[in-house]
């Protein structure tokens, strides 16, 4: 349930009053398994405690206090170090939410490039690392933060691997092709 609330509130709470208040449940469901996973369902952590960070953020942004988002990029950081070599999501869900925040924060955004280009690395080393969905949208964020003529080749040849990842237009498939074909214009 705290994954579904953190989802309703991405995609739904900033557009609708209605979700207001949504990260903070999200939150108190996570914590409420954060025990019993601890001792029987360890392979669940780096998704829960990753949700709950981006849901920390969330609720940063829903309440215009920049404490929670402090307090989310700290618990990041700590997914990020104890789980990233066994999954994607602490680095997927860091890099997602940094790339969101304001330019100002650039010291934050800098993760993004970061997180995705080491999710990358790990799964070009072992495609079982994350599934071609996460892949996908990894693959266009990377060629989003790197748009300049420095990495064109490298963008486009991820741009190229994000839509064959995605043949049925589940993951960023959509994205990916905009992004390919502005970057062609633009040449």
């Amino acid at each position: 349930m705290g994954i579904i609330y953190h989802e309703v509130a991405l995609n739904f709470g900033f557009f609708n009053a209605i979700y207001k208040g949504y990260p903070q449940k999200s939150i108190d469901m996570l914590n409420g398994a954060l025990p019993k996973l601890n001792n029987e369902f360890t392979s669940f952590m780096p998704f829960v405690i990753s949700y709950k960070a981006s849901s920390l953020s969330l609720l940063s942004g829903e309440t215009r206090k920049l404490g929670y988002l402090n307090e989310a990029f700290k618990l990041f950081n700590e997914a990020v170090d104890k789980y990233s070599s066994l999954s994607y999501a602490p680095e997927f869900m860091r890099g997602s939410a940094s790339e969101n925040l304001p330019r100002f924060m650039f010291k934050k955004r800098s993760y993004a490039k970061k997180d995705f280009d080491s999710i990358i690395k790990k799964y070009e080393a072992d495609n079982s690392y994350a599934s071609a969905k996460i892949m996908s949208f990894t693959y266009w964020a990377w060629a989003m933060k790197h748009r300049s003529k420095k990495y064109r080749n490298v963008s486009i040849s991820y741009l190229d691997k994000a839509i064959a990842l995605d043949p049925n237009y589940n993951a960023g498939r959509k994205r990916a092709e905009e992004l390919k074909f502005k970057m062609n214009a633009i040449k």
